[in-house]
């Protein structure tokens, strides 16, 4: 063979191999329904917001919290509410300790060829200044606590048929399976793992697992209006709702009251829960059905930062 063909031919077998991979790569990215994740909001304070300041109002400054969404929930304006600890307001002449967002924070997108970042927002405290006269410099250790109004949508596929109990050898997809797929939406609270097997000849019974992976507090939603604070009666809750593209699986869920939505505890961050779906008006043959776990609820975290409040005349 001469050197030209042989060339010609390993050139050829490179482009064959990475159009392959290529082509590999794009299925993966477009066969995933979500960015995923288990963030929510990453909060800290803007470069803005000095480090030293100084007494007997010498110094007007801004307290800037900056708020990015790092998930993929879009935040409703309102629903990001700051609240300052570890500060005298008065002494900081500081109109409020509470701020709340007055645009909506979209979140992260997944598109079928590509993904944008979340947004970022301010919540500013403006024209702080220390307006009492030291004798000697003194640290503030300046706590900022944000809540947000946050979702979680995981989705999986249901495996059903009429009669769920039969088994036959030229089913698609198994009734009985320990470990369904399961994708979440990027947010601090996941479902974590689900399984379905048959209950009944005409019903089958999925489990499903909520878990708190995000560093933080969450609460009942609609807790929080003005001031993000402590509320332990609506502490370690969430909404769930489990519902189906077609709206014809009514799941009966025993936590749930025996629907398919309502507010549960969490207990040390977890909850596992079990839903029913009659399979007596489908069709004989086993087919997958695409179902959707929705949590609503309220996550609270903290970001810090120390300001040295300096005498002036020493």
């Amino acid at each position: 063979m001469k050197k030209e063909h042989f060339l010609v031919l390993v050139l050829f077998g490179v482009l064959l191999i990475a159009g392959c991979d290529k082509a590999s790569d794009s299925n993966n990215l477009s066969s995933k329904r979500f960015v995923g994740g288990d963030n929510g909001l990453k909060l800290s304070f803007s470069d803005d917001t000095p480090t030293r300041v100084g007494d007997n109002s010498a110094d007007e400054f801004d307290v800037v919290v900056v708020v990015e969404n790092e998930g993929e929930h879009d935040i409703d304006d309102g629903k990001v509410i700051a609240s300052l600890q570890g500060i005298d307001r008065e002494a900081f002449s500081l109109r409020s300790l509470s701020e709340r967002s007055d645009t909506e924070l979209g979140g992260k997108k997944k598109f079928r060829d590509r993904e944008e970042l979340g947004e970022e927002i301010e919540l500013k405290f403006r024209d702080a200044r220390y307006k009492f006269d030291l004798s000697a410099d003194f640290t503030v250790n300046i706590r900022a606590d944000v809540c947000y109004e946050y979702k979680t949508i995981a989705q999986t596929d249901l495996c059903l048929k009429k009669t769920a109990n039969e088994r036959l050898t030229n089913d698609v997809c198994k009734l009985d399976n320990d470990n369904l797929n399961i994708e979440n939406s990027g947010a601090p609270i996941q479902v974590t793992k689900i399984n379905q097997r048959p209950s009944g000849a005409n019903e089958v019974t999925f489990t499903f697992d909520i878990e708190k992976k995000g560093k933080g507090e969450v609460y009942e939603p609609g807790t929080f209006f003005d001031v993000c604070d402590e509320n332990r009666d609506k502490k370690n809750k969430i909404l769930v709702k489990v519902s189906s593209v077609s709206g014809r699986l009514n799941a009966k869920c025993s936590r749930l009251n025996d629907g398919s939505e309502g507010v549960i505890d969490l207990i040390d961050g977890k909850r596992t829960i079990s839903c029913e779906i009659s399979t007596s008006g489908l069709q004989e043959f086993a087919h997958t059905r695409p179902l959707s776990i929705e949590l609503t609820y309220f996550f609270k975290d903290s970001t810090e930062k120390k300001i040295v409040v300096e005498d002036t005349e020493a």
